[in-house]
């Protein structure tokens, strides 16, 4: 037996498949935060307002309703990429999570 999928199929596919990939590098980002102790943290100039820009990216598609409202100011600070990364990303998929069956939620 063949199973054939339709386009709706297919976009789903394709987002358990971006999802699985995210889940993935947060669980190396989690491991390598969790290893902290053991690596130096490197501090440099990071843009946050460009990190914060491909999270919301990645939400989109996600998006059942409303809005997602992708204003940030440019905004920077000194710190470690790497976990400044994770950070942001627990931060916005948390808000995205859990205020999207809001109404006027962005």
């Amino acid at each position: 037996m063949r199973l054939v999928l339709g386009e709706q199929g297919m976009v789903y596919l394709e987002r358990i498949d971006s999802a699985s990939q995210r889940m993935g590098q947060l669980i190396r980002d989690l491991l390598e935060l969790a290893r902290g102790s053991h690596c130096d943290i490197k501090l440099e100039m990071v843009d946050l307002s460009a990190i914060a820009g491909e999270i919301a990216g990645g939400l989109r598609p996600w998006r059942r309703s409303g809005r997602f409202n992708g204003r940030l100011r440019r905004a920077g600070c000194r710190g470690d990429l790497p976990l400044l990364t994770v950070a942001l990303r627990n931060l916005l998929e948390n808000a995205f999570k859990y205020t999207r069956r809001l109404s006027g939620a962005n």
